[in-house]
């Protein structure tokens, strides 16, 4: 689990409004497995409706 207080500041929002903005579909997230040298690792990516990745 991620804290939204850790991730909401990367994205210039404060938590209530990174919290609204997922419930309402507006950060698109993306997951991605590590393989090679990176297996065992997940990567999340978090984007914001201004194109700005987390």
């Amino acid at each position: 689990m991620i804290d939204a207080t850790e991730i909401a500041p990367l994205l210039d929002l404060d938590v209530a409004g990174f919290r609204q903005m997922m419930r309402a579909g507006r950060i698109l997230t993306r997951t991605e497995r590590g393989e090679g040298d990176d297996e065992g690792y997940l990567r999340l990516t978090l984007t914001s409706p201004c194109g700005d990745s987390a």
